[in-house]
């Protein structure tokens, strides 16, 4: 999709703030010349709801709106026979005129109250200004628009009308189904959050063990009370409460709180086999204690490795993990920390264009062939499921692009053939598999494959480009620059 290009206006009118955008048939915003308090006054006088257009000078998609949607005729009578529109500069320049800067206070007065830190951001409120809603995006075209807004007058589709309510409800209302999806869903407006704060913190022992009271606990794990929540609980049960179903599902949902050291760790370390049985969910504790190893001993390595641009200590790491686990543990954790370490370094060499890309291509190439095991790939049915299939897909092309290396193509092209057997032979799954063929000298049935991509997907213009240059005999893969064929 192409960007919006900003139409350089020389005439002085438009670049006021709070100006009439929209011409006598489109949406009519109140002179910058009223204040707040007339909006307001206006409002109620005429019993019509306030449309706020919460916008920055240099933002793309509200000079977008200004221009596909509030010339626009029909949104024009529908708003303009319910609101009271108005224009709000959000931040500061120094073309502002004297109009502009009486708005400032109110501009500040919104942003605080209402979280407006992105554009275009526009706000609903009821004739007697009681915000109802707020809505965070360029909505385009035209009939969208007000198909939004339509949707937003209805009590149970806005915001703060629904907070309001939900405000007043006793507790064991709140975790009704419909009112926990409400709360989770906008828990990053800070009124909610902070409400959401105020629940947790007073959480009793037997809310950490019910269901509902557990999924506000998790979409919270990141914010630290919630933490300080789960730790406090946790630590005033025996080992034996620790083994309980939902005490361990509130451990799943807080692998950050726990220590290499701390009981929680040993506990899932010692038992995997009963804990994971007791939540039915095979790799439960394997995926915790993991998370444990990562965070206490393997992201500080990366890290610092990362700032001097050289190699971890892969010989070292593995050394420290095994003096606090065992082999096995610190095996796979070295291998998955290889592929993170090496894949992250690989995407930054690519951005900056850099032939970093091909060493470090080359290490994430042999990493995934070292961490992912047959097994794993033989148990994924093929049942179409989307991640399976790009898992596999991903990280067969990661190899494909990046190694010469026989064997770890042929397990690349395993990979790429199970793929396309779970997405039942789409074009995007058989041409990485051709690609993959193509490079292991399989020219014959590389061409085959890729027309057979090309005719399931015949404007993929990529699928045709790749299938031009194996005709031609000409690399698919990345080439350094030195080495490129002419």
């Amino acid at each position: 999709m192409r960007k919006i290009k900003t139409l350089l206006l020389t005439t002085t009118v438009v670049l006021l703030s709070l100006n009439v955008v929209a011409q006598n048939k489109g949406v009519h915003f109140e002179s910058a010349s009223e204040s707040w308090n007339d909006i307001l006054a206006k409002a109620k006088a005429e019993n019509k709801y306030i449309f706020v257009d919460c916008y920055a000078t240099w933002c793309g998609p509200c000079k977008m709106m200004d221009q596909m949607v509030y010339p626009d005729s029909t949104t024009g009578q529908f708003m303009n026979e319910k609101f009271i529109s108005v224009k709000v500069q959000m931040d500061k320049t120094a073309n502002d005129n004297a109009d502009t800067k009486q708005w400032y206070e109110t501009a500040d007065m919104l942003a605080k109250n209402y979280t407006i830190n992105a554009y275009p951001s526009m706000l609903l409120f009821s004739s007697d200004g009681k915000a109802l809603d707020k809505i965070t995006a360029a909505i385009v075209p035209a009939k969208n628009f007000v198909k939004a807004i339509q949707n937003e007058l209805t009590p149970e589709n806005q915001y703060y009308t629904t907070f309001d309510k939900l405000q007043q409800l006793p507790a064991r209302e709140l975790y009704q189904k419909q009112n926990l999806d409400f709360i989770i869903r906008h828990n990053s407006d800070p009124k909610m959050a902070e409400f959401i704060a105020g629940l947790i913190k007073n959480y009793q022992p037997a809310d950490f063990r019910e269901e509902a009271h557990q999924r506000l606990l998790i979409a919270m794990s990141s914010k630290v009370y919630a933490q300080e929540a789960v730790k406090n609980y946790l630590s005033s049960l025996s080992s034996e409460d620790l083994k309980k179903k939902g005490n361990l599902l509130v451990m799943g949902g807080f692998p950050g709180i726990f220590t290499i050291h701390d009981r929680y760790f040993e506990l899932l370390y010692r038992q995997p086999s009963q804990l994971d049985i007791i939540v039915d969910d095979p790799g439960f504790s394997q995926y915790i204690t993991d998370k444990v190893v990562y965070n206490q001993l393997i992201a500080s390595v990366l890290k610092k490795a990362d700032s001097i641009q050289r190699d971890p200590d892969w010989k070292s790491l593995e050394k420290s993990i095994i003096a606090r686990t065992d082999q096995i543990t610190a095996g796979r954790n070295v291998d998955n920390a290889r592929v993170h370490f090496y894949s992250t370094e690989l995407s930054k060499a690519e951005q900056q264009k850099s032939n970093k890309k091909f060493y470090y291509g080359k290490k994430t190439a042999t990493a995934l062939c070292k961490q992912t095991q047959d097994s794993m790939v033989n148990a994924f049915p093929d049942d179409g499921n989307f991640g399976h299939i790009a898992v596999l897909n991903n990280n067969a092309w990661f190899v494909f692009e990046y190694s010469s290396d026989k064997n770890e193509l042929n397990r690349a092209l395993m990979w790429a053939d199970k793929a396309v057997k779970i997405s039942n032979g789409a074009a995007g799954q058989i041409d990485t598999k051709a690609n993959i063929l193509y490079k292991l000298g399989q020219k014959e049935q590389a061409l085959q494959l890729e027309d057979a991509a090309v005719k399931l997907a015949p404007k993929d213009t990529d699928l045709a480009a790749s299938f031009r240059l194996m005709q031609q005999g000409k690399p698919t893969w990345p080439v350094p620059e030195g080495n490129k064929p002419n």
